[in-house]
């Protein structure tokens, strides 16, 4: 069955935004919290910008012929988007055959960032307070060419002196890395904040063409209700040493994804293109081969979906017996994260899943090299669906089989094949979350790390923690698990308690003895109704109180 999406199907979608990436069911894009700050030097650092989902910057200008924009390798893009106590991280990747980098102004290629640090959303002219359009030049690297505005006024400052950033330009285009400091942006932690960005592309004289995140609205540097929305949350940290999976809610598996089901997942891309594989000679564009993974966990199974942008697709491979040369999304496992250079015959585990087959029978399972050993694929719970633009896979794989620990670092990949004519070659897209070109299926040391957060205890150096404290729940609102975390500053007795607003114990999280430390716990409220609660946490010598909502 060959399919094909029309182009009216994509600008329509295109107009709203895109909804992806780590994209709340508001269509809010959430920010993950990084412990280790990437270093700017307009390289895609593998340990912390692989651990964040891409975001798409491809929503045209109402006033631009499509024509004029569809062609990717004309203009393309994504960002990443982190935070630290410090600063805001962006990476910025653009596909652009041809670069006019006198840079100046905003007629030639460069970004435009637009934050709305209070979310006020202003109509029609900036607050003077915290609306903000900075333009990073293609062909400028020093702070001072950073051109910053805001909007018709021109009355108050913005300091670019704190700014660190690099333009460079790339074999396929260009890219931004940047770090802005949160306090000139006056961005919080747990807070919503307006943002955009626009992409400008001039190919000759004078910008022709504008791609951005949100709005479809020439006017965003005069209107700051024409912002999306984005949320620093404490909920997702990224510490640079393995993917954090959370612990989450189980769905359902039946190949859609339902609003906010999968809310509690994090999200990673599929955005590294093998480098046996070129864009020009497999890759059509932005709509043909896009994918993100949403990942999650609860103490029976470890479950995945999968969401893939796929123009064209066919289901010829049930009579070929080389499935690998179709289109499937492979996922590998390795238990222990041994890092074997071959699988270890244990648990280096791949598994295959086809577009157009089902049943667990269907499931295609490999060791690398070697095929003396079973894995027990009938456990498994899976469904492939057909979307509007591509196709889906959602997942429920047993911990078990896997011989996957919770707490402890173990191996994975991820790698979706892609073959939109399998009756005239075999040669297929490859594109992978976290290998750049070795083939994982022989080789278990090119698997990224992932670790199955338990929301158990942080193990911290007493010494470092001087008072007792009680943190905010993540997240929050919440529904129906959250994270508390509190600290103790010397051996103590600890209570810890959620009441609800009639002052009724509902449950106990904590009553023991702690010694010096740092430490979160789980939250389940699958039992509750939804609400405002009360949590209280009582040592021998202070009591802390918080609220926190739970939203069903």
């Amino acid at each position: 069955m060959k399919h094909s999406l029309l182009i009216l199907t994509a600008i329509l979608l295109l107009s709203c935004g895109v909804l992806m990436a780590q994209m709340n069911e508001d269509g809010i894009l959430i920010v993950p919290k990084t412990d280790v700050a990437p270093t700017i030097d307009g390289v895609l650092d593998t340990a912390i910008w692989y651990y964040v989902g891409e975001t798409l910057a491809i929503t045209p200008d109402n006033a631009d012929d499509p024509n004029n924009w569809y062609d990717w390798f004309d203009l393309f893009g994504s960002f990443r988007l982190l935070w630290d106590d410090d600063n805001l991280y962006i990476w910025l990747e653009v596909q652009d055959d041809i670069i006019n980098d006198a840079g100046g102004n905003h007629e030639y290629d460069g970004v435009e960032l637009y934050f709305d640090g209070d979310w006020s959303q202003t109509e029609g002219a900036y607050d003077g307070f915290d609306d903000v359009q900075m333009r990073f030049n293609v062909g400028e690297f020093e702070t001072s060419q950073i051109d910053v505005g805001y909007g018709t006024s021109t009355g108050w400052g913005f300091l670019t002196d704190g700014i660190d950033y690099i333009v460079e330009q790339t074999d396929l285009g260009w890219v931004l890395e940047t770090s802005i400091p949160l306090a000139d942006l006056q961005l919080v932690a747990d807070a919503e904040f307006g943002f955009d960005l626009q992409i400008n592309d001039a190919d000759e004289s004078t910008r022709e063409t504008m791609l951005r995140w949100w709005a479809d609205d020439n006017n965003e540097w005069i209107h700051a209700d024409l912002f999306g929305t984005a949320f620093l949350t404490t909920s997702r940290v990224v510490n640079g040493d393995y993917l954090p999976v959370p612990k989450g809610t189980a769905p359902t598996i039946d190949g859609e994804m339902a609003p906010g089901e999968w809310a509690d997942a994090w999200v990673i891309s599929g955005s590294r293109l093998d480098n046996a594989y070129t864009l020009g000679s497999l890759v059509e564009g932005w709509e043909d081969c896009r994918n993100w993974a949403y990942l999650k966990w609860d103490d029976t199974n470890f479950y995945y979906y999968l969401t893939v942008w796929d123009d064209a697709y066919d289901e010829a491979f049930e009579e070929s017996g080389e499935d690998w040369n179709y289109d499937s999304i492979e996922l590998f496992f390795d238990g222990d994260n041994s890092k074997g250079t071959t699988y270890d015959g244990f648990d280096d585990i791949q598994i295959r899943f086809n577009l157009g087959q089902e049943g667990t029978d269907a499931i295609d399972t490999g060791y690398g090299t070697a095929a003396s050993w079973d894995w027990d694929k009938s456990t498994t719970n899976y469904i492939v669906s057909y979307t509007d633009l591509g196709w889906d896979a959602e997942v429920a794989i047993p911990l078990a089989d896997m011989q996957l620990p919770t707490g402890l670092e173990f191996g994975f990949e991820m790698q979706l094949n892609d073959n939109d004519e399998p009756d005239v070659t075999t040669d297929r897209t490859v594109y992978r979350w976290w290998a750049p070109g070795e083939p994982p299926w022989s080789n278990a040391s090119m698997f990224g790390t992932v670790v199955l957060e338990t929301g158990a205890a942080v193990e911290t150096n007493p010494a470092t923690v001087q008072s007792f404290a009680l943190q905010q729940n993540y997240p929050n609102p919440f529904n129906p698990t959250t994270t508390i975390a509190y600290s103790v500053a010397k051996n103590d007795h600890v209570q810890l308690k959620v009441y609800d607003m009639l002052g009724r114990e509902v449950a106990t999280l904590v009553n023991d003895v702690k010694p010096a430390g740092e430490y979160n716990v789980a939250f389940d409220a699958s039992d509750l109704t939804s609400g405002v609660y009360v949590y209280t946490m009582t040592t021998g010598e202070q009591t802390f109180t918080n609220k926190m909502l739970l939203m069903k």
